[in-house]
């Protein structure tokens, strides 16, 4: 979830509004740079997403698109939900980005909310946090370690690490992404790796 906020006291203002200005100027000052913030808000959207993303705006708390009514000590809102395509975008690259040879490790990425695997288009509204990580008990030795690439060479930068770096070049604004290890339920352990073994994992709080 993405917010802009612009309220009277917010610095951008600061060369817009003086003391000597009217209630009627302060409310277009905040009109005036709402309207640029948001524009600027749908331009890296677009660019990010390739189409533009619907927002909500709320004047003075109240869901309305009508800026000049802004109080002088009002304030302009401008909600964009981005989360569904967040975590669309990251399991579609996932998948790009896995080796192939039986198909086996791309059909292995999950979608996991406090613990439970989740379709994403399932994820009801105010969840904080989402985790992807694969079900392949192989999976940690496709990431970079020790010091050494991936060990698979179509792979050789991993694929958890690279797309959660892409993701926040693309996304960092919207979410915090990271990168981690975590213990995943439903992993298959392998008779080398005593438990509890630990998966690379995405993690993305909202």
């Amino acid at each position: 979830m993405l917010s802009i906020s612009i309220d009277g006291s917010d610095d951008d203002l600061a060369s817009l509004i003086s003391e000597s200005f009217g209630p009627e100027a302060v409310s277009a000052a905040i009109a005036e740079v709402a309207r640029e913030a948001l524009a600027e808000a749908e331009a890296i959207n677009t660019a990010a997403l390739g189409r533009a993303v619907p927002y909500t705006t709320l004047v003075d708390g109240r869901e309305s698109s009508d800026f000049d009514r802004v109080r002088p000590d009002g304030s302009i809102v401008g909600i964009f939900d981005l989360t569904t395509d967040i975590l669309t975008w990251i399991e579609q690259q996932l998948i790009a980005h896995s080796p192939v040879r039986t198909g086996r490790y791309q059909k292995s990425h999950r979608v996991l909310v406090d613990g439970v695997e989740t379709v994403i288009a399932d994820i009801p509204p105010g969840v904080s946090q989402v985790v992807f990580a694969p079900l392949a008990a192989y999976a940690p030795e496709i990431e970079p370690h020790d010091g050494k690439p991936g060990e698979s060479r179509k792979a050789p930068d991993g694929v958890y690490q690279a797309v959660a770096a892409l993701a926040r070049q693309r996304f960092g604004a919207s979410a915090d992404i990271s990168f981690t290890y975590l213990n995943v339920p439903g992993v298959e352990q392998p008779a080398h790796s005593p438990p509890p073994a630990v998966e690379p994992a995405i993690v993305v709080d909202l």
